[in-house]
């Protein structure tokens, strides 16, 4: 194992994993920068570079360049007929070779919702889908917009708050039941994605979590303070619903967004620019009938409709933008919503 993983994996998780010499092993029990798969490398040399023959080789240049394109090509006089499972793809699983990488991610998301709490391999996952584990990472992030290490964190995390809501199990009970060590490194890591510490978290929802979506769609939409230029997003199937459109840093909703907007009863949000850079689109319409602790108490998205620009959005100063998205209902791939949006509806309030 290179010296970069050598850094991240515990010796309890190696023994779990059972891996020799050469494997890699996912460690997800954090999920910053310092624990992205990203670093680690082969033994002998660095993972192959996007534009290089190897990177090529695998399919997925193929894959960007159906992604980038958004929505599905079956062909001329072709329906594809999973137009939702293609919007989570990013890309169209009539292609036979999306679609079988596309199901080796599946397979791999499945693993992972039904045992979020033990550790994962790598080379596991890669090989039920009959990948190398290089190959099957950038697969995984190409489908889903996050390492897997990342959606692996989400999963634990959108768990956790559910048992924050439900039950009356203690936070440090509620670390280990998820998958965590020590609460210490549970109660940063919920904090980082969530927006709150778990007991503020538990504490907010308590006071206020019978409150509508509704009113706390309508008290984030008064605080929208909309400055020129703005980003212009139109989002079909958000009529009648609470609409929340922003800008990430990722393609996972962890965390406060760059920039974002809310909107009530119409299917257009204006959002203010932040500076200039990369981000991600991502939008959530939220059942209106809802109280705050449905919402946030559902990993699986009962309550929500999602959409996710398939693309990257280049933000400058200088000019006004306009794009379209379409709700959906979520799919297996799609991670977790963790950041407490509806809870800034409610502090706004007091």
């Amino acid at each position: 194992m290179g010296r970069g993983a050598r850094r991240h994996v515990s010796v309890r998780e190696t023994a779990v994993c059972g891996r020799r010499p050469g494997d890699y092993i996912l460690v997800s029990i954090e999920a910053s920068a310092t624990h992205d798969l990203r670093s680690l490398r082969r033994p002998g040399g660095p993972p192959p570079r996007p534009g290089s023959s190897d990177f090529r080789s695998t399919g997925a240049a193929r894959w960007r360049r159906h992604s980038s394109r958004g929505g599905c090509h079956a062909g001329a006089g072709a329906e594809c007929g999973s137009p939702d499972r293609c919007g989570a793809a990013r890309a169209c699983l009539a292609q036979p070779d999306i679609a079988r990488r596309f199901a080796a991610v599946a397979r791999a998301v499945q693993r992972m919702r039904r045992d979020f709490a033990n550790p994962h391999c790598l080379a596991d996952h890669a090989q039920a889908g009959m990948l190398s584990p290089f190959h099957f990472h950038r697969v995984f992030r190409m489908v889903t917009a996050a390492t897997p290490g990342r959606f692996l964190a989400a999963i634990r995390i959108a768990e956790a708050q559910r048992l924050l809501i439900r039950t009356s199990m203690r936070v440090t009970d509620i670390a280990v039941a998820v998958g965590y060590a020590s609460l210490s490194s549970f109660t940063t890591q919920f904090t980082r994605l969530v927006g709150f510490t778990p007991r503020t978290f538990r504490s907010l929802v308590a006071a206020a979590g019978e409150t509508p979506m509704s009113i706390v769609g309508r008290r984030l939409a008064q605080s929208n303070t909309p400055s020129q230029p703005t980003l212009t997003v139109t989002v079909s199937g958000a009529a009648g619903r609470v609409l929340f459109a922003g800008l990430f840093a990722g393609g996972i909703p962890q965390g406060l967004p760059a920039a974002g907007a809310v909107a009530v009863g119409t299917e257009a949000v204006a959002i203010p620019l932040p500076g200039p850079g990369s981000f991600e689109l991502l939008s959530v319409g939220f059942d209106p009938e809802s109280s705050v602790a449905d919402v946030l108490a559902d990993p699986e998205g009962r309550h929500r409709l999602v959409a996710a620009l398939p693309h990257p959005v280049r933000v400058a100063h200088d000019n006004n933008s306009m794009y379209h998205l379409r709700l959906r209902r979520p799919q297996l791939t799609d991670p977790p919503i963790v950041v407490a949006l509806p809870l800034l509806g409610v502090l706004d309030a007091d």
